[in-house]
């Protein structure tokens, strides 16, 4: 399992930078001592360990020389982001990315896919991630065709990845996606909007004024009303 950081500008830049300054690829993750048989490597491998760690932490280097440095498509285990779930924000980070609105620079991103090995994309986030992704996925067998004619991936590497399997997950505070009960995120930025106003009441009240409180919500209105409600 891997872990893009900031989003499709991660995809973009994958671990191009890191290679280049190290002149290798990122380091294999390490493995216990008392893992003997190729199988139980492959599943440890990809279930449990990763440098979600780093991640989790906020730092970037291990005094043992592991570092996120220069690297943005990231291996992480089940215990690595155990307890993510309850966190609010994007841990991973985000990012606008005007180069993988370019043919170019979705070819770079399919490239760094292929390269790790990567056939499948879980994709949360609003109208524009998930657009992005639909574009991407229509494209993918014209990007892959392209990739062979340049010689930078094997025949086997584009007929291993002739199809790019996405998930896509609505992350938005509006609310606004039709057939969809609750989207994420939306719960949370109506707790921070209901703690914001029970902070602004007491003044309201202490100085007997009225105070308009403008919340987000683009062209839905469920974050103002629920608010209003609260």
């Amino acid at each position: 399992m891997w872990v893009v950081r900031e989003g499709y500008e991660g995809l973009v830049r994958g671990n191009t930078e890191y290679s280049q300054t190290h002149g290798v690829d990122p380091p294999a993750v390490p493995l216990k001592d008392d893992v003997v048989s190729q199988d139980e490597k492959a599943v440890i491998n990809n279930l449990r360990f990763g440098d979600g760690s780093l991640l989790r932490d906020g730092a970037c280097d291990y005094a043992g020389g592991r570092t996120l440095n220069g690297r943005y498509i990231v291996r992480v285990g089940f215990d690595d982001v155990r307890g993510w779930f309850s966190e609010g924000g994007t841990l991973i980070g985000t990012a606008r990315s005007k180069t993988f609105r370019t043919p170019e620079g979705r070819l770079i991103a399919a490239y760094n896919l292929i390269k790790e090995g990567i056939d499948a994309l879980v994709v949360c986030g609003g109208d524009g991630s998930l657009t992005g992704a639909d574009v991407f996925r229509a494209e993918w067998p014209s990007l892959v065709a392209e990739l062979l004619a340049q010689s930078k991936i094997t025949e086997a590497q584009a007929k291993e990845h002739a199809h790019l399997r996405i998930v896509g997950l609505v992350g938005s505070i509006d609310n606004d996606m039709s057939m969809t009960h609750m989207t994420i995120g939306a719960p949370t930025a109506l707790h921070r909007v209901c703690e914001a106003m029970d902070n602004i009441n007491s003044t309201a009240f202490s100085h007997s004024r009225a105070f308009v409180l403008e919340v987000m919500g683009r062209h839905c209105g469920w974050l103002a009303l629920l608010a209003g409600l609260a």
